[in-house]
């Protein structure tokens, strides 16, 4: 276990820490930290007002009933003989899909239950779902019809039809349903793609021929996306679909793929209610498709129980019904948006569903589709538990540091959807809650697990500095210095004279489970430590040279900074800079267009600088000065840079002329040092903590020794 020390001076400051990978830490040691209590593990959020399917799963999990009574009782609910305030545990749902309960019947089904509970589930789901053959049935054709707008109405089975009109069917009445087949065009030889709708002469539940000609457009508008999501020409195509409207109410909507059978989809008559608009109608029948769609790409990864893979179907599905109307927002829910508000500081990806969309939008929008089918294709195939799908998440390469810019784009109210607009997602005392330091002692200490997170806003004293440590055993932190600033890693000392309103965000990853606390040391006035002595050997923080380097060469994405830097300041004015194997990678894309002129190449680069040289300074105030430090020449020795290029350095093209120069695979160079130094003239001069640390612009120092 390793400790920081960080001085939070006079700011507010955000805390945000979430469970990622991470490697190895830079910096120095800098003392034991006091021991901790136990860390506080939060009570987990109450989500059964969310759907059918949490209302089940906390109702089991606090002894009220089993998995299969819970079963019963739902599906009791969806065929009409059980009133909702003996099922519910609110009176009020966020959602009120169907799917994952009939889903869950069906796993439950695959495992063998008494002979009593198989026959109950098995009845109640002949009750609310109907196979293609049934269908057909029900409204008297054979194969489907090949019009638009030409109904077919025959005999039907009239159990069925009682079945389906939940009260029965009028006696005498022949077929209950008519049905249309639609033909997606320009994603030939695919579908079909069937409505089916309640028999006029039987009552419309309250449909209309508006909500049937949506229905059309919604499938007429989702297929064609669906099918061109992995490439511009038709690819994967969705499945058959039979898309029904019911006349029963208590849900929204329903879908149920049975493999060798077309996807059923159900519209239940909840739809109807005004808070819908027709655009929202369409994206729920997209998300439901989306189900259909995952059940056939997905194939062995959603042959896994749905009580495990709720958190990635849900959240996908939500997506897909996005990226078909991306400028309607339904996923940004009000009423999720504010469920997710109060359970996101003690929840994981894990606990979640729908309002994962949030994930897979940002994973979508900064990786391209690719990224979020990869993620799945990577995830546990025909393999149970919960824990399963951690494991195959947490080893997906990259998914750490994906995860991480989530939370930090979270975190800065700037999640872009489909539509690419903000979504209204805000941070408030709920999510993003205050603490205020006002003198030594343990601020925070909570259990911290993967794909979770804490995030905690920091108020110090005005006119006062905070000195703070954390426990970064198997972390990463990283910071944003103020509102509009840059997530960087994070320095040891955090930077000095923000303005009251500047926020200073703090962001923590972690490869498993364990705990993060924050100890406030000491709390000093501004001004109390500023007249500590400059000569001494300081070493250059690394992680506060890595940002640096950022911040001077931006289109460089720095991986690691290893090595040391050590800088001397003596007696007679003169300070003495020494790099030992001072090791930089990491990377750049560079792209550019200026009329005929174009640059587009990849870069894979390590730099290693071996190098000493004596410059002069002088202090002034809080300022010290340096006569050539800025442009390191001061230096000497050689530093080697060795790199791995690809890509087109400089194309030329004109109409009668082309040059194209191709960066060279690998080079090796040795040049005189011109990077990676202490830059700046002036640098601002700070000690704090007790005068172990010096800021030399922005560029963290440790006493040596």
């Amino acid at each position: 276990m390793t400790s920081r020390t960080l001085c939070s001076v006079a700011v507010a400051a955000m805390l945000v820490v979430t469970a990622c990978e991470s490697g190895s830490t830079s910096g120095t040691d800098s003392g034991s930290v006091a021991t901790m209590p136990p860390a506080e593990q939060e009570p987990p959020p109450d989500l059964s007002n969310l759907s059918y399917v949490d209302n089940l799963l906390a109702k089991e999990a606090n002894g009220e009933w089993s998995r299969g009574e819970g079963l019963i009782a739902t599906l009791g609910l969806f065929a009409g003989e059980i009133q909702p305030d003996q099922v519910l545990r609110h009176p009020e749902l966020l959602d009120y899909e169907a799917t994952g309960i009939v889903w869950m019947a069906r796993d439950y089904l695959d495992d063998d239950p008494d002979p009593a509970t198989q026959a109950e589930i098995v009845r109640l789901l002949d009750l609310i779902t109907f196979s293609s053959v049934e269908l057909d049935a029900m409204a008297g054709v054979g194969p489907p019809t090949a019009s638009l707008t030409d109904f077919v109405i025959a005999q039907s089975p009239e159990e069925d039809c009682a079945q389906f009109f939940s009260g029965g069917a009028p006696a005498g009445v022949g077929a209950c349903l008519q049905v249309e087949t639609l033909f997606v065009l320009d994603v030939p030889g695919e579908g079909p793609y069937r409505i089916f709708r309640p028999a006029e002469a039987l009552g419309d539940g309250g449909w209309t021929e508006r909500h049937y000609e949506l229905a059309r457009e919604a499938m007429s508008e989702t297929v064609p996306v669906f099918s061109t999501l992995e490439g511009e020409e038709p690819g994967f195509a969705l499945p058959p679909v039979n898309l029904v409207f019911s006349v029963s109410a208590e849900r929204y909507a329903m879908a149920d793929p049975v493999t060798g059978q077309p996807c059923g989809v159900v519209l239940y008559t909840k739809l109807q209610e005004p808070d819908f608009s027709e655009t929202d109608f369409k994206q729920i029948v997209a998300h439901e498709l989306g189900h259909c769609f995952q059940t056939e790409r997905f194939a062995e990864q959603n042959a896994v129980e749905y009580e495990f893979t709720k958190w990635r179907e849900e959240g996908v599905a939500e997506f897909l019904g996005n990226l078909v109307y991306p400028t309607n927002d339904l996923e940004w829910n009000q009423e999720r948006m504010q469920s997710l508000t109060q359970s996101e500081l003690t929840s994981t990806l894990f606990d979640r569903s729908y309002t994962n969309s949030l994930f897979f939008q940002h994973m979508a929008t900064y990786g391209g589709i690719e990224a979020v089918f990869s993620l799945v294709d990577a995830l546990p195939a025909n393999q149970s538990g919960l824990q399963a799908q951690k494991d195959a998440l947490a080893a997906i390469d990259g998914i750490f540091e994906a995860y991480h810019d989530f939370v930090r784009t979270v975190t800065d109210e700037e999640v872009l959807d489909s539509g690419e607009t903000f979504g209204p997602y805000a941070m408030s005392e709920i999510n993003h809650p205050t603490l205020e330091i006002t003198g030594p002692g343990t601020i925070l200490n909570s259990r911290l697990d993967p794909f979770g997170l804490i995030r905690r806003h920091l108020i110090v004293e005005p006119g006062k500095q905070a000195c703070l440590t954390w426990d970064d055993a198997d972390l990463i932190v990283e910071h944003r210095p103020h509102p509009q600033g840059e997530w960087v890693p994070l320095t040891s000392l955090l930077p000095l004279g923000l303005e009251a309103s500047g926020n200073v965000a703090l962001a923590v990853t972690a490869r498993r489970p364990g705990s993060f606390s924050l100890v406030v040391s000491s709390v000093h006035d501004l001004n109390e430590e500023t007249d500590g002595e400059i000569v001494a050997t300081w070493i250059v923080d690394n992680a506060s040279m890595r940002a640096k380097i950022d911040f001077i060469a931006p289109v460089q994405n720095v991986s690691q900074v290893s090595g040391q830097i050590r800088v001397t300041f003596r007696n007679d004015g003169t300070v003495h800079v020494a790099y030992d194997d001072f090791t930089v990678s990491g990377s750049s894309h560079v792209v550019l267009q200026q009329g005929a002129f174009s640059t587009n190449f990849s870069k894979e680069y390590t730099s290693v600088t071996n190098a000493e040289g004596v410059d002069n300074y002088r202090v002034s105030g809080d300022y010290v000065f340096y006569d050539s430090l800025s442009e390191s020449d001061f230096l000497e020795g050689t530093e080697t840079v060795s790199q791995t290029s690809s890509g087109t350095f400089l194309q030329i093209e004109t109409d009668d002329h082309e040059l194209v120069v191709e960066m060279p695979e690998d080079s090796v160079d040795e040049r005189p040092p011109n990077g990676w130094a202490l830059v700046g003239a002036a640098n601002e001069l700070n000690f704090t903590c007790g005068g172990q640390i010096l800021l030399l612009d922005d560029i963290v120092l440790r006493r040596a020794g």
